[in-house]
Parts: C-alpha cells; structure tokens; sequence
C-alpha cells in the first residue's frame, strides 16, 4: 500500500492540492494523511502548554471538516484518511512524521496561507520538497483536476532512465500511461543569433530534448509550451549547507515559476 500525506493550511491552494492527489490515485492501494502543523500566531511570546492545547485542538477541528468534506466528495471510492497534527512550522515539524510513518509521496499546494493562523506554508513548499525524506509533489492552483498526459524531467545532465532515483517518476507514469520525456538545457552559443534551439537526443526508455538558450528557467517554460507538458519533475541535488547559502538554485525558481505540478525527486 502506497502512503501518501497531504499538509494542510486550510487554504484553497492546498484544499485543490488535496483533492487532485486523491484524483491522481484514484482506484489505487492508497492510504492517505492529512497533516496540519500550529504555531504560536503571536511572534516572540513562548506558548503555554494551556495555549498549545488550545492550538491543537483547534487545528483537529478544522481537519475533521475537511475530513467531512473529502468523505463526501470521495467517501464511495473507499477514502481512508488518517490525520496527524504536529507543533511547529514546515517542514520541520512534518518531516519526523513521515520517518516515523514511511510516507511515499508528499502532495501540497505550492502558495498558500490560512486565515485562522492555524499554519502558513505557501513560501515553505520548496523548502519541504528540498529537505523531506520522500518524494515531494507541489500543486498550483490553476493545476485542472486530471492525470498528467505528458510529463517531463528537468536535470542539469542527461540520464540513460533506468537510475533507480526516477522510479516515483515512472510509478506515477504507469498508473495514467504518461508519457516521460527528459529535458536537459545547457547554455547555447554566444555567437548565435539569440534564438533558443533544440534537438533530440536519449534512450528510447527516455527521450531527451536538448534545450540551448541563456536562461534555463526560460528554457524550460519553452519545453512546457512547446511540447504540452503537464507535469514537470525535477531532482534536487544534496548541497552542503555552505553551497546553499551561496549557491543560486534554478530549483528553487522553476518551484516558484511554473504554473504546472512539480514532482521533486532526491539525488
């Protein structure tokens, strides 16, 4: 059985995020989570255990109306949900849950924020999809409620598409018979006339489009529009805490820019 959580800020972003999960998966051997985490909303102060008692409380509350509302929605389908709330912010307080409960895949919304003060991780979504210990899929709003039909593979390097690291990847591709193309842009010549090119390249287990141009996030808005790619998966490098300070990730701008789903996988 596959394990798949769903944080929550009660938003309309990670509302829409919840129920194009349950869609994506929907007729599998699922069991999904819904995880909300509460914070002190007052900025400074220390809470009191009387307070933290509160907040979690209120936090279940609102979790069980969504629970209500998904059981409604998806109920005849078999639904089981589980909910899990945690004290602390994203995603520090979510990652010792999916250690401890072996969860395959994180689904959320990628902006967001809750009025009651419950939770605000809208600018937390790459911060999760880089430091969880699982797969992490991040939803925009505008993302239809349907199964991706193409899906391709952003990396700095080409990959043969039998390394062991894409196999989420190809998990979710089988289930809607997705097509998988592999994306790979490098810098182009600088004496060319500024157009971007592209050419083919690959295995036929994982065709490649070689994408030159001068701005890789460009490069790749150019693959999405040019080839009706509907989900983008990328793969996040381990970085020492030095190369993230100074390091300028082109993850973390295609996480922000891209209006489609990003599945974002661990090297």
């Amino acid at each position: 059985m596959k394990k798949i959580l769903f944080p929550t800020d009660f938003s309309l972003n990670s509302l829409h995020a919840i129920r194009y999960g349950i869609r994506l998966f929907e007729g599998q051997d699922v069991k999904f989570y819904l995880f909300n985490s509460y914070v002190d909303p007052s900025v400074g102060a220390s809470m009191t255990y009387v307070f933290e008692e509160q907040m979690k409380s209120i936090s279940m509350t609102m979790m069980r109306k969504v629970y209500e509302e998904l059981q409604d929605e998806f109920g005849h389908e078999g639904l089981q949900l589980e909910l899990i709330n945690r004290y602390g912010d994203l995603p520090y307080a979510l990652n010792p849950v999916l250690e401890d409960e072996g969860i395959d895949l994180v689904i959320m919304g990628s902006s967001g924020a809750s009025g009651a003060n419950i939770s605000i991780f809208g600018s937390n979504a790459y911060a999760t999809m880089k430091d969880a210990p699982c797969p992490v899929l991040t939803v925009p709003l505008q993302a239809p409620l349907k199964a991706p039909e193409r899906i391709g593979l952003a990396s700095e390097e080409e990959m043969g598409g039998d390394e062991a690291i894409l196999e989420p990847l190809y998990d979710l591709a089988r289930v809607h018979d997705s097509w998988v193309m592999g994306i790979h842009v490098s810098k182009k010549n600088r004496v060319t006339d500024g157009a971007p090119s592209d050419s083919a390249s690959g295995t036929d287990s994982l065709p490649y489009i070689d994408l030159k141009v001068d701005d890789p996030l460009q490069g790749i808005e150019l693959a999405i529009g040019r080839y009706q790619i509907d989900m983008l998966s990328i793969i996040l490098p381990k970085r020492s805490l030095m190369e993230r300070i100074f390091h300028k990730s082109v993850s973390k701008q295609i996480a922000k820019q891209i209006a489609i789903p990003i599945l974002a996988l661990h090297a």
